[in-house]
């Protein structure tokens, strides 16, 4: 055998290794969302491809576990729309739009099957708040709808102890809906909720944003998000295995 074919022989056999790598074992107990949550949003938030398919993984192992398992359905879809956005923002429509389709398909079915499921409306409902601005103008109202519905669904089963919930999640959800409604055009409806964010959360990001928002909305433009602007402390991976060492 040759020098080169000896290399070749060796990178072939890396890459088959990397392939066959064992799944990062899960800790036992853990929630679904404590598992995924970190890689996969540090790989949306960062552009970081190795977090986000470590993220990926881990959702695709529980769907093949179980294929009834909508949250896990409901991530890979949403998975699924960051590689759309990839793919427009990288030029290639005909690709970006099969993954979208892909995306807001497996969403909408997960969506359906579990209506009363909180974690995938938040997920549904954020993701697609991010990655908007990047969709061609084909997508971008058709997703913002999605958005829209999936953050009243929120509002409707959490309204009446929002109020009471962390910063995190109080403020997640009426920017949400205060987002989606503003981009929809319902601008009135907006002002509600931004008002509720000015008075019930003062000295905060979601307050000072909305406050601007609020004020000069002629100021807003695609790109300005109200929404994700905390993190999600108490599912953190972290503190959860540190409470629950195996």
């Amino acid at each position: 055998m040759t020098r080169r074919m000896f290399t070749v022989s060796m990178l072939c056999l890396t890459a088959a290794m990397a392939l066959v790598a064992p799944q990062e074992p899960r800790p036992k107990g853990i929630p679904f969302y404590t598992w995924v949550r970190e890689d996969t949003f540090g790989g949306f938030l960062s552009d970081d491809m190795v977090r986000f398919e470590r993220g990926m993984k881990k959702a695709q192992q529980y769907y093949d576990e179980d294929p009834t398992n909508m949250d896990a359905l409901n991530w890979i879809g949403a998975g699924t729309l960051y590689r759309a956005a990839r793919a427009f923002k990288e030029g290639d429509q005909a690709k970006g739009d099969t993954l979208f389709a892909d995306a807001m398909a497996k969403m909408d079915q997960a969506a359906a099957a579990a209506p009363g499921n909180i974690g995938i409306h938040a997920t549904a409902g954020g993701t697609i708040l991010v990655f908007a601005s990047i969709l061609p103008e084909r997508h971008y109202k058709p997703a913002l709808e999605r958005a829209r519905n999936h953050y009243a669904a929120l509002l409707k089963m959490q309204e009446a102890m929002l109020d009471r919930f962390p910063p995190h999640l109080k403020g997640e959800t009426y920017a949400g809906v205060a987002e989606t409604e503003f981009r929809v055009g319902d601008r009135e409806k907006a002002a509600v909720y931004l008002d509720k964010l000015i008075a019930g959360m003062p000295g905060t990001r979601y307050a000072q944003i909305a406050e601007t928002w609020r004020k000069s909305p002629e100021t807003v433009t695609k790109s300005d998000k109200l929404a994700c602007q905390s993190c999600h402390e108490p599912g953190r991976l972290g503190a959860w295995l540190k409470a629950n060492p195996q």
